[in-house]
């Protein structure tokens, strides 16, 4: 989870975030958190959803 604005998705698929703040980066774990993504399956714009239908 993170700010929407200072971060930037770094690759096509969305798989690496780079903090572009200027603030010091403030990052904090929360034991027991889980966070699962799902891609929308009624999003027809998002065909990199496809390639993880393998799993």
């Amino acid at each position: 989870m993170h700010d929407r604005r200072h971060f930037r998705w770094v690759h096509p698929v969305h798989e690496c975030l780079k903090y572009t703040g200027s603030a010091p980066q403030n990052v904090i774990f929360i034991p027991g958190v889980v966070l699962n993504h799902h891609p929308d399956p009624k999003n027809r714009a998002a065909p990199t959803s496809r390639c993880w239908s393998w799993r």
